[in-house]
């Protein structure tokens, strides 16, 4: 939550929720589904600062 407050974008693995019993709803405001093209991009980025984990 912190790091949201930083202004952070948290997302989770496109492929998490639906091999889990959670969904979209469980998740907490401000946090999404990451979509493999665009988060793909993201980490290319030299710029971007991406955590794992």
């Amino acid at each position: 939550m912190r790091m949201m407050n930083e202004g952070a974008e948290v997302q989770v693995c496109a492929i998490y929720l639906p091999n889990s019993e959670h969904s979209e709803d469980d998740l907490r405001d401000g946090i999404s589904v990451a979509a493999p093209g665009p988060i793909g991009e993201m980490m290319r980025d030299t710029s971007v600062a991406t955590f794992t984990f």
